[in-house]
């Protein structure tokens, strides 16, 4: 859980909202899965379950190192999460955007289970293209970030998801922003570098609320998507 004294210095600041999802997190976590089924025509339910396994075990790695950072005063790291928090909602909003015309018969089994192929085991260096040339191509997360904007919406979450993936973005290239993280420019032409870095109150804002609703918007997405796999397909068996 976050300071209590971070709290207190920065009252305004949704912390309460980012802890409570260390629940939801875990109501939803399975310790094993195992396929019931290994025939690869029928497997569609199976790996998009297992998929949603594997976004939810990411998403929660990084809510908790998120935590972790802002207790420790890890600034740089703390934006680098965020935005890697809202990569993995991205994914989740992908595959429940495609499911969706999976369920309403706009795609085929066979296209459905060929983009949640690309979604699970696409890759721009591994595995090595030169040994494993039919590797699938993985969909850019640019594609990604493009169809989570149009599933917010389609869930009357009205939030500029693009815009604050965008923006945290920044933080993660050694450009002005990413390279000013941390550092104190308080006066003009002075600048202070601390071993011991500490966040501003503008940090607090441009990295929990986008982090809220990042999973905020993930809840829901793995939540319909896992419907949708449980209502029309075959399902592993999953142990608690």
């Amino acid at each position: 859980m976050i300071s209590e004294t971070i709290k207190q210095q920065h009252p305004n600041i949704p912390f309460v909202d980012l802890e409570a999802f260390t629940e939801k997190y875990h109501e939803r976590f399975y310790r094993r899965l195992i396929f019931t089924i290994r025939d690869p025509k029928k497997n569609l339910g199976q790996n998009t379950v297992k998929f949603l396994q594997c976004l939810l075990q990411r998403s929660r790695d990084l809510h908790a190192g998120l935590i972790d950072c802002i207790n420790s005063s890890h600034v740089l790291a703390s934006y680098l999460s965020a935005r890697a928090h809202l990569e993995t909602t991205a994914a989740a909003a992908y595959i429940l955007h495609t499911l969706r015309k999976f369920a309403d018969s706009t795609r085929t089994y066979d296209d459905t289970s060929q983009i949640l192929y690309r979604l699970s085991l696409g890759g721009r260096t591994f595995p090595d293209r030169d040994k494993n040339p039919d590797a699938p191509q993985p969909i850019r997360i640019g594609d990604q970030i493009k169809i989570a904007d149009e599933v917010f919406s389609s869930c009357r979450i009205n939030n500029p998801f693009r815009d604050m993936y965008g923006f945290l973005s920044e933080f993660c290239h050694p450009n002005f922003l990413g390279q000013n993280a941390g550092v104190d420019i308080s006066k003009l032409w002075q600048f202070d570098f601390s071993e011991d870095a500490r966040f501003q109150h503008s940090d607090f804002n441009e990295i929990v609320s986008p982090v809220c609703i990042s999973c905020a918007g993930f809840f829901l997405f793995y939540d319909e998507a896992f419907h949708i796999a449980e209502q029309r397909t075959v399902m592993p068996r999953l142990e608690k």
